[in-house]
C-alpha cells in the first residue's frame, strides 16, 4: 500500500511539472514574455508598438533576429506608468547592451528592443523590463562579449 501511494505521488508530480511546462512554452515554441531570461534567443520580433504577450524561443544556434542581453527590475512599489518606465529603462538597456555585447552595441546592425511591463501584467506581478538586442538578417550564435 505504501508503495502505491509513493508511485501515486511520483505521478502526481510529474503530471503538475508538464502542466507548468506546457503553460509556459506553446506548442509551436513561443514562450511568454516574461518567461525570458538573459541570453535566449528570439527567431523574430513584431514590428514596433506591438503588444507582446509571447516571443518564439529558438536555440541562439538556429537563424534569429533577437538576443535577451537584460533584464532589469523595476523597484516601485506601483505602477509607474508607461511614458515613465521608457524614460526610466530605455537608457538602462542601452547601457545594459554595451557591457553585454560591446562590439554589437557599437555596430549599427543592431538595435535595442525593449519590453515594458503594462498595467495589466503589472497587476499580475511582471516587474521586469527585458531588453532584446534585434537585427533585420537572422544570425547564428549569440552576441555576447
Amino acid at each position: 500500500m505504501a508503495i502505491a501511494g509513493l508511485v501515486l505521488s511520483a505521478l502526481w508530480t510529474l503530471l503538475i511539472g508538464v502542466v507548468i511546462i506546457a503553460a509556459v512554452v506553446s506548442n509551436d515554441g513561443s514562450v511568454r514574455a516574461t518567461s525570458l531570461a538573459v541570453g535566449d534567443c528570439i527567431e523574430s520580433i513584431p514590428g514596433d508598438n506591438a503588444r507582446v504577450a509571447t516571443l518564439p524561443k529558438v536555440s541562439c544556434a538556429k537563424p534569429h533576429e533577437g538576443e535577451v542581453y537584460a533584464q532589469l527590475r523595476v523597484t516601485a512599489r506601483s505602477f509607474p506608468g508607461q511614458s515613465s518606465l521608457e524614460s526610466d529603462y530605455r537608457e538602462r538597456c542601452l547601457s545594459a547592451f554595451a557591457a553585454y555585447a560591446p562590439n554589437a552595441a557599437d555596430s549599427e546592425d543592431f538595435e535595442s528592443y525593449v519590453l515594458y511591463p503594462t498595467q495589466a501584467t503589472w497587476n499580475q506581478g511582471d516587474r521586469d523590463v527585458v531588453c532584446i538586442a534585434t537585427t533585420k538578417v537572422k544570425r547564428t550564435g549569440s552576441i555576447k562579449g
